[in-house]
């Protein structure tokens, strides 16, 4: 059993050494960290959108397919309303089919046989109680004889 001495070359890192490259280190992983989680917010954000723009879609249909049936009445009251799957304007909002988040219903715009049809969904945010509301809208015009 032999006993090497160590010569000045031979020293290991020191503690400044070591503590500046795991703060490199940590720094390099925080920013990872802080940029997939922003990549993370934005898909969820634009897979609500894209719900939400497929919902406002179809009730924008929906709201077509009754205007050129003569035997439905399009709702000229006041206030919003919605044309639900059986395809009679009922009063009030419809929560989409099957995605409780978001509300839909329509409103008659002030110019003539034109409405808005407005989406409004929860945002979901990070748990830290930014939950925001978000919201879209589509002009539909009724045409005579579309």
């Amino acid at each position: 059993m032999s006993v090497q001495r160590l010569t000045i070359r031979q020293r290991g890192d020191t503690i400044v050494e070591v503590l500046l490259s795991i703060l490199i280190i940590s720094l390099v992983l925080a920013a990872a960290f802080a940029a997939a989680n922003r990549g993370q917010n934005l898909t969820q954000r634009t897979d609500e959108r894209a719900l939400a723009t497929g919902i406002l879609e179809e009730q924008t249909e929906r709201l077509r397919l009754a205007a050129q049936d003569p035997a439905s009445a399009i709702y000229s009251g006041g206030g919003p309303w919605c044309i639900p799957d059986t395809l009679i304007a009922a009063t009030g909002q419809c929560p989409a089919v099957g995605v409780p988040e978001y509300v839909v219903w329509v409103e008659s715009a002030p110019s003539p046989d034109t409405y808005q049809v407005i989406i409004e969904w929860q945002r979901l945010g990070r748990g830290d109680g930014t939950e925001t509301t978000e919201r879209a809208a589509n002009y539909y015009r009724v045409y005579p004889n579309d």
